[in-house]
């Protein structure tokens, strides 16, 4: 989860599970949400329910957790490739 245009540092996020939210870039939240692992809030759009909801949804969504599986599978595949 992108919170884009924020200068605040990441913070947990406790739902039942742990996970986090952060701060970044626009392009980056843009990417988060591209490859489907979490999803950005442009902080103009910030809302409560708005976060609620986008945090409720990356956590019980299996979907988000199998894309960010499959993502770390490529980047540490690359990873192993260029250490070779």
């Amino acid at each position: 989860m992108c919170l884009s245009g924020l200068s605040n540092p990441e913070f947990d996020v406790v739902d039942g599970r742990r996970g986090s939210v952060t701060n970044d870039q626009p392009g980056v939240g843009t990417r988060v949400e591209r490859t489907g692992v979490g999803r950005s809030i442009p902080v103009g759009r910030l809302t409560v329910a708005r976060l609620r909801d986008a945090v409720h949804a990356v956590l019980s969504e299996p979907a988000y957790r199998e894309r960010a599986a499959l993502l770390r599978q490529s980047i540490r595949a690359r990873e192993t490739e260029s250490t070779a």
